[in-house]
C-alpha cells in the first residue's frame, strides 16, 4: 500500500500503464447531514467514513465503512433540542458499482436496503478543466468541476491525469483521470485521497458483495 506522503514520482510514471488493471485506493470520508430546526436557524453534523475504491479492468466498486457506530449505538442522536437524526448503522455503506463493458451501473440504497440496477449513459456528465493546478502529497492535480446539463455547483474535484482512472467513489462518472480529492456538494461529502495501490490481482468476489445477492430493482424495467 502506497501512502500519500511517500509517493514518488518515478511510482506516477508507472501507474499510468499498469492501473488500466488492477488498482484499489482507501479515501478519508465525510458527509453532513444539515436539518431546519426553525424557519431562521439549522444544525448540522459531519460523520466520518473511510472510502474503499477497487479496480479490475473496466470493472469498479466503491463503498464507505463509517467511523462511528461506537459512538451512536442506537442509530440516532440529537442534533439540536427537539431535533434527532436517525443514521444507518450498516458496517458497509453507499455500495457503488459500473462495468464500463456492459455500461451496468449496481447501487444499494442504505437507509431502505435497497439493490438497484440501471443502464449507465456514457458523457452524460461532462468536467470542466479548470487553470488552477496544485500538488497535493507529491502528485500534481488540477481542479475540475461537474457540468450536468448546464450546471456546476454539484460537484469540484482536484484529479491527476498522470493516472488514468475514469470512475470513482460513488461512480462518479467520465472523470479527467484519478480522483485524489472532491467536494461533492450535491452529495454533502467530501473526499481525501489516503493511500493507493496497484493490485496484481483483486478476487472477483470483491465486486459482488453479500449485499448484492439481494434482489434488484431493475430501474429500466421498473420491476425485481
Amino acid at each position: 500500500m502506497k501512502t500519500i506522503p511517500f509517493l514518488i514520482v518515478i511510482c506516477l510514471l508507472y501507474a499510468t500503464e499498469t492501473t488500466a488493471q488492477n488498482f484499489s485506493a482507501i479515501y478519508s470520508v465525510e458527509h453532513t447531514t444539515t436539518v431546519n430546526t426553525s424557519e431562521m436557524q439549522t444544525a448540522s453534523v459531519t460523520l466520518g467514513y473511510t472510502g474503499y475504491f477497487y479496480k479490475s479492468g473496466n470493472k469498479y466498486i466503491s463503498f464507505f465503512k463509517p467511523l462511528f457506530l461506537d459512538k451512536y449505538e442506537d442509530g440516532s442522536f440529537e442534533i439540536a433540542p427537539g431535533h434527532s437524526v436517525n443514521i444507518t448503522m450498516d458496517t458497509i455503506q453507499a455500495i457503488s458499482y459500473i462495468d464500463l463493458d456492459s455500461n451496468i451501473v449496481r447501487t444499494r440504497t442504505d437507509m431502505v436496503k435497497i439493490n438497484k440496477v440501471r443502464k449507465f449513459v456514457p458523457g452524460l456528465i461532462k468536467w470542466q478543466i479548470m487553470p488552477e493546478t496544485k500538488n497535493i502529497n507529491g502528485l500534481d492535480c488540477q481542479r475540475a468541476l461537474m457540468d450536468f446539463n448546464g450546471k456546476t455547483n454539484l460537484c469540484e474535484i482536484w484529479f491527476c491525469s498522470d493516472i488514468n482512472i475514469p470512475v470513482s467513489l460513488r461512480n462518479l462518472p467520465d472523470l479527467p483521470g484519478f480522483l485524489v480529492e472532491a467536494n461533492y456538494y450535491s452529495a454533502k461529502e467530501t473526499y481525501k485521497l489516503v493511500s493507493y495501490k496497484i493490485e496484481d490481482s483483486i478476487s472477483e468476489n470483491t465486486f459482488w458483495p453479500l449485499e448484492f445477492k439481494e434482489p434488484f430493482y431493475d430501474q429500466r424495467t421498473k420491476r425485481k
